[in-house]
């Protein structure tokens, strides 16, 4: 069972790299899919997302093969879950923000660098550490990342105590019913959002409404793994009894 789990994962990459090529036309940048495959951080992005959906099948496998769920399975699924939806939540307000604001909904970060990198305390480290203090925009995406991690860990502990009262299979088909009304929600935000960017010729804010509608589709195929990996095994299972009544060799016989 354990091979459809990464016949699952390669089809779920495999659908990533094919999508990336429409996502970047309709995105408005002037970037083509073979750019885009050139560039590290992009196979990191396809890598994330791979570890989350094995992340995501730990449990299935267990209980396809009839086995005891164990306890660090059932973290992988509440840790990925929770950073599925702290990204969700964090890409639709960012979307929604570009498309109300335009190029000005990254003030808040902005200002956050700028008074950042004006911090005494900040620039007697990096001086003690022989090291040029960081720049603004440094500190706004570090500002983004903190943001990101911060929804992470509120996600976590809601579901954390939801585990502590449910078993596995009832904590997946939540943390799967979750993501995907989520990325169904934050799509419903993010595309129209990016229409309004689109129309009004915006630079930056079509980065935001760009990885909002990338993050919405990445989850909601996401949340389809479980159920896909379910299909296969339950075809493993009807091929197995015809295999064994296959008639015997005559040498045998």
């Amino acid at each position: 069972m354990k091979r459809w789990a990464y016949v699952t994962a390669a089809c779920y990459a495999a659908l990533l790299v094919l999508l990336s090529a429409p996502l970047l036309a309709i995105s408005g940048w002037e970037i083509s899919a073979i750019e885009a495959y050139q560039q590290w951080a992009y196979w990191v992005w396809i890598a994330v997302f791979v570890i989350c959906q094995f992340s995501l099948l730990f449990i299935p496998v267990s209980t396809a093969e009839r086995r005891p769920v164990r306890r660090r399975h059932i973290g992988f699924l509440i840790g990925t879950a929770s950073f599925l939806l702290a990204n969700l939540l964090l890409a639709g307000v960012m979307a929604l923000a570009a498309g109300i604001f335009g190029d000005d909904s990254g003030r808040p970060f902005e200002w956050f660098g700028d008074k950042s990198s004006q911090n005494p305390i900040l620039i007697a480290l990096a001086k003690y550490l022989g090291m040029a203090p960081p720049g603004s925009f440094t500190l706004g995406c570090c500002a983004v990342v903190a943001t990101l991690v911060t929804l992470w860990a509120i996600w976590f502990v809601v579901f954390s105590r939801y585990a502590a009262s449910h078993d596995p299979q009832s904590l997946l088909n939540r943390a799967t019913r979750w993501l995907l009304r989520g990325s169904i929600l934050e799509l419903l935000v993010a595309v129209p959002s990016h229409i309004m960017v689109r129309r009004r010729d915006d630079c930056c804010a079509r980065v935001s409404t760009f990885w909002g509608i990338a993050m919405g589709i990445s989850v909601m195929l996401i949340a389809f793994g479980p159920s896909v990996y379910f299909l296969f095994a339950q075809r493993m299972r009807r091929l197995q009894p015809k295999a064994s009544l296959e008639p015997l060799d005559p040498v045998t016989k």
